[in-house]
């Protein structure tokens, strides 16, 4: 979802998101990722506000230890 507010003197946009969970498939993620980066390009540059559940993982993986998305 995406809010825009005109304010007096700067206009501020809020995208709220959902991004799939680590377990979803590397297509899912990328698509995911391609449309946020879309809708960011189509945004006034102003303020811009990304907010949402990321679905992150926190702790260590086979990777190494950190954060996963």
């Amino acid at each position: 979802m995406s809010a825009r507010f005109r304010g007096g003197k700067v206009n501020n946009t809020s995208v709220q998101v959902y991004a799939p969970t680590s377990t979803a498939s590397e297509v899912e993620q990328d698509n995911f990722f391609d449309k946020l980066q879309s809708s960011i390009d189509r945004t006034p540059k102003y303020v811009i506000m990304v907010i949402g559940d990321f679905n992150a993982k926190v702790g260590h993986h086979k990777g190494g230890g950190g954060c996963m998305m």
